[in-house]
């Protein structure tokens, strides 16, 4: 479960990061970003962020309120812009070869 509670904290404080979580398979991006998850992590994932179109429009606008008031309370106490250094950086793809190998 603290790999989950650590995803939505990534969630939370990196918007490109939540992004990706509702575009597709949220295990997958969250993956691509370095988590490694349980099954069940996994499945819970799965669930928050699957659902209808209201469903997911609620719960992107409750995201969307808490990331503003994070970097709100954030900003009184320390120099963290957005996205938070504490955050997870996202992937680093390696760049496409110039020419075929043989």
């Amino acid at each position: 479960m603290d790999l989950l509670l650590t995803v939505l904290g990534n969630a939370l404080a990196q918007d490109e990061f939540r992004k990706t979580l509702f575009e597709g398979d949220p295990i997958e991006a969250a993956e691509a970003w370095g988590f490694r998850l349980t099954k069940g992590d996994g499945e819970f994932l799965t669930q928050i962020f699957t659902g209808d179109d209201a469903y997911i429009a609620e719960l992107k606008k409750r995201f969307d309120s808490l990331y503003e008031q994070l970097y709100f309370n954030i900003a009184k106490t320390t120099v963290c812009g957005k996205p938070c250094k504490f955050t997870v950086s996202p992937p680093v793809r390696p760049p496409k070869p110039l020419t075929k190998v043989a």
